[in-house]
């Protein structure tokens, strides 16, 4: 093993603990961080914040998003393993059949990623 092999090891181990902690605050705020994207999504995208089951849902939906990058940090897991949530899948569903468009989906999808960074960088 050359001293190069050493020092990607050692990055590569230290990346992996600093990921680890971020996943277990992250898990351990988890409901916090859940509700407060799900109200923001919620009143921010109005289609999604109509109906009170599809709130429901869509807070289903984002626990199982968000819960998954908790176990994909923790646990190292590659990105071409994932599948969808089925809370996200059924969600996605419901609001097809209710009418909602597409593009409050979508947009719902590019918000999130974004709620998710700030809000855990704000509570961890």
């Amino acid at each position: 093993m050359t001293s190069a092999d050493v020092r990607s090891a050692t990055a590569d181990d230290s990346t992996h603990f600093y990921l680890t902690q971020v996943a277990s605050q992250l898990d351990e705020r988890l409901p916090e961080i859940v509700r407060e994207m799900r109200d923001l999504l919620a009143t921010s995208i109005d289609p999604l914040g109509a109906d009170p089951q599809l709130v429901e849902m869509l807070q289903a939906s984002i626990e199982g998003n968000v819960s998954t990058i908790c176990h994909i940090l923790a646990n190292d897991i590659s990105l071409e393993n994932l599948q969808p949530t089925t809370a996200a899948v059924e969600y996605a569903a419901r609001l097809a059949q209710h009418d909602v468009p597409v593009s409050a989906l979508t947009r719902a999808y590019y918000l999130a990623p974004i709620l998710c960074l700030l809000l855990t960088l704000i509570h961890i």
